[in-house]
């Protein structure tokens, strides 16, 4: 499957219009185009999960807060992030950020905890109907 198509499962489930303004979600480092046989789901693209990815030749990262979140002045090996990006790259691993849309779409990552708190009944408190699509 493409990653374009993989993509599209999510951003239909979570459309990225949900994400707050000062985020940063989608494909981050990659190719939409890319064949995507293995995925890996990690919280952070931290320098473990990256390591893993690589030896367990995945194709696609998936994760909750972005790699890539304010400005990047450069990638070197002499910075972390930059050792990150590199690594992905050299690689060829894409990584797709999936942050406050997840959690503020319907069925997200919000109305997940609220069920397993055991809360049935709530209501959102910063609604934008211009935003949030899907969000009831």
């Amino acid at each position: 499957m493409k990653a374009r198509d993989i993509i599209n499962i999510l951003e239909k489930k979570f459309p990225k219009i949900n994400a707050e303004e000062w985020d940063n979600v989608g494909l981050l480092i990659g190719d939409y185009d890319k064949e995507v046989k293995k995925i890996q789901f990690s919280l952070d693209a931290t320098l473990e999960s990256i390591e893993n990815a690589v030896s367990k030749k995945v194709d696609m990262l998936i994760t909750h807060h972005p790699i890539i979140f304010k400005a990047i002045k450069d990638i070197n090996e002499q910075n972390i992030l930059g050792k990150k990006i590199r690594n992905l790259i050299k690689n060829d691993i894409n990584v797709y950020s999936i942050h406050t849309n997840l959690d503020s779409s319907i069925d997200g990552l919000n109305d997940y905890i609220l069920s397993k708190l055991g809360y049935s009944e709530y209501k959102i408190l910063d609604f934008n109907e211009e935003k949030n699509c899907g969000i009831g």
